[in-house]
């Protein structure tokens, strides 16, 4: 065993490479205050999510149930979630937590850095400090942040198996496997390109492959917990009416997203109102200014990274985004930015080798650009509102100085984080159906904000949207109505135009992806 350096910890993968100071300890404390400031610096303006109600809404469950409320996720992260919430912590240590886990990612990445060459780990990781995408799933309070650190452990610990191939590093392997899986389902595909990795780098040393069988006959136990409760996770995406299938948009979009964060171009809702064509016309401009520097700076990696390396980082990074695009194609999975988020890691490290390789000031120009675009991403995300979450707090504070007047929305399932702000049980509600929490519309006519079903196929009269409303507002009462994410609940604008019409709806308030009407039902 050992790595294409010999022990595979040290020095001469990347060609001609620039030994930097800065790849000291010094530089690493520079790099992790520098990921700490721009994942705590603005951690709580943003209101809470529609998914990250969900999350709260299931740490409320009793921690038996939280395995089988069917979310979509495996149990892990809500179930440290729950422990701090217990004990006190309130729903903001999730985002906390999630911020905290996304430094150590960093630090994970300057490791692996430096198996490569103790230069990379000091770019590959200030990289991954100011990867837009890797902030911005650092500051929810969600899994993914969880998801991500896993990922990277789990490079180390492949890497440990092929260099080491001791008892400790398989069993280092089968720990982050298995903690892995019980995060995210999606985790499956990072695993995927480690057991490629691994089995390419051993498969001709017997007493190695006997290690490998033995360490996923105790990956199996370990797992059949989890095989007997996901049944209400599977159904749960099964039944999701917005996941989105792959097409040459949604693959581009997520490598784009990879430098931008979901920021630059077009916003993740304008997508859902736009064909293919339409926004790949939009993103071109920024697939060009980022293109071109990128496709540099990852022709210098690939001459300057050694055979093995390129198997090690070209593996994780091609063979995820094959498997969810062909799962995504055959049988339907949500293709989803963020289940390959992590692929920024070996990215990182792939395009910190390719600078260190690069002679000359066009690798400076090449690197500013991409980070220039990146602090540009961030920022944009902070301060337009095209870009940010729905404002939800802000919407829950015009609501109630309206305390009189009923309110419906739509989409039905932006009333959890409204009326979240509202300091509303309903607000964490989950029903149960056939023993399993039910994220789905559920209705609730007591509640503040009463949600609109969304428009289906099989009532093109719109039934059951006239009967909830009509139960609620009487005929000539005046009313709210909270306008947002039309593209999932009335993607043409057809119930709204009736009720535009009927109730003379006009705009009184306008927030970061919601807007409020005030009307008079008419008939």
């Amino acid at each position: 065993m050992g790595g294409p350096t010999g022990r595979g910890v040290e020095g001469a993968s990347v060609a001609g490479a620039t030994q930097w100071r800065l790849d000291s300890r010094a530089g690493l404390f520079f790099v992790l205050i520098l990921a700490a400031t721009v994942r705590f610096i603005d951690l709580g303006y943003q209101s809470y999510s529609m998914d990250e109600l969900w999350e709260m809404t299931i740490v409320r469950l009793p921690a038996g149930e939280i395995a089988t409320a069917g979310d979509g996720f495996p149990p892990l992260f809500h179930l440290i979630f729950r422990g701090m919430f217990v004990a006190g912590l309130g729903d903001f240590s999730a985002r906390i937590l999630s911020a905290a886990l996304g430094v150590v990612a960093v630090w994970v990445v300057w490791r692996l850095g430096r198996r490569i060459n103790p230069s990379v780990g000091f770019a590959g990781s200030l990289a991954v400090a100011l990867t837009p995408l890797l902030v911005l799933l650092s500051k929810e309070a969600r899994a993914y942040g969880l998801f991500i650190l896993l990922a990277g452990l789990l490079l180390m610990a492949t890497w440990d198996v092929i260099d080491n191939g001791t008892r400790q590093a398989w069993a280092f392997l089968v720990i982050v496997l298995a903690l892995g899986m019980y995060t995210h389902y999606m985790f499956a595909l990072a695993a995927a390109s480690a057991e490629v990795v691994v089995l390419l780098a051993i498969r001709s040393d017997r007493k190695q492959l006997t290690n490998w069988l033995l360490a996923h006959g105790a990956l199996a136990v370990v797992l059949v917990p989890l095989l007997l409760i996901a049944a209400p996770d599977f159904a749960h995406d099964a039944s999701n009416a917005y996941s989105r299938t792959v097409d040459v948009a949604a693959i581009g979009y997520a490598g784009l997203s990879m430098f931008t964060g979901l920021t630059l171009g077009p916003s993740t809702r304008s997508l859902h109102t736009m064909g293919a064509s339409e926004a790949i016309t939009a993103a071109l401009p920024w697939i060009i200014l980022i293109g071109i520097p990128a496709s540099y700076l990852a022709i210098k990696g690939w001459q300057a990274l050694q055979p093995e390396w390129r198997i090690r980082l070209g593996v994780p990074l091609v063979l995820p985004l094959g498997l969810l695009t062909v799962f995504s194609a055959v049988i339907g999975v949500a293709f989803r930015v963020r289940y390959l988020s992590w692929l920024a890691i070996p990215l990182a490290l792939w395009l910190a080798a390719g600078f260190f390789h690069a002679k000359g000031n066009l690798r400076y120009v090449a690197a500013a650009t991409l980070i220039g675009l990146g602090i540009v991403a961030m920022v944009t995300r902070s301060t337009v509102d095209e870009y940010k979450v729905e404002d939800a707090r802000a919407a829950a504070e015009f609501i109630a100085g309206q305390p009189e007047t009923p309110a419906v929305a739509m989409a039905w399932y932006m009333t959890k984080p409204i009326e979240y702000y509202l300091d509303l049980d309903s607000a964490t509600f989950l029903p149960e159906d056939e023993g399993w929490g039910r994220f789905d519309y559920h209705e609730l006519l007591n509640q503040r904000i009463v949600p609109i079903p969304s428009l289906r196929p099989v009532d093109p009269e719109m039934t059951e949207q006239t009967e909830v409303f009509e139960a609620v507002i009487g005929v000539g009462e005046e009313y709210l109505f909270v306008h947002s994410r039309d593209f999932h609940a009335d993607p043409d604008g057809e119930y709204f135009a009736i009720r535009r019409e009927a109730d003379d709806l006009r705009p009184v308030a306008e927030f970061a992806g919601i807007t409020i009407y005030k009307g008079v039902r008419g008939k």
